[in-house]
């Protein structure tokens, strides 16, 4: 999650059956609450690349970035001839792109330079994301995650 503020408006407790650490058991439940509440949405980190490469790699090399949801800002060609080189500027999903620099040397025969930066995050598209099991008791469902914060469960 990023730029997020959580306020507590309101609250109640009790001068005999009231503990400060209660407000620890609640916080991850009403926090799971609010999230599914508003409607959250999944992002994505952004790299953005810049690539320089030999010029009979360049087909493959953009091949398969754009087989990888990327997307490229720029291609240009410099120089002539065998010392001829490609210039492409873009950006990359870092979840499909975590091997490309394995992957760019094998495609340019190790004479590919890639240059990565963190570009922000994007919403993830559908069917690209990968939902993990919550571990534990879940925390929405309340009466056993309260038991079992207690050690009751």
């Amino acid at each position: 999650m990023t730029d997020i503020a959580v306020t507590l408006v309101d609250g109640e407790d009790h001068h005999v059956h009231t503990h400060p650490l209660d407000f620890v058991t609640v916080t991850p439940m009403a926090l799971r609450r609010a999230l599914f509440a508003a409607g959250s949405v999944l992002l994505e980190p952004i790299w953005r690349f810049r690539l320089r490469l030999p010029e009979e790699a360049a087909s493959r090399v953009i091949g398969e970035l754009l087989g990888r949801r990327g997307t490229i800002t720029r291609d240009e060609l410099e120089g002539e001839g065998a010392l001829a080189r490609r210039c492409l500027e873009g950006r990359l999903p870092v979840a499909t792109g975590l091997d490309f620099p394995v992957v760019l040397a094998r495609l340019s025969g190790g004479r590919g330079l890639l240059e990565l930066v963190h570009d922000g995050y994007e919403p993830c598209p559908p069917g690209e994301s990968h939902v993990s099991p919550y571990r534990g008791v879940d925390p929405l469902d309340r009466e056993r995650y309260i038991l079992s914060v207690r050690g009751a469960l």
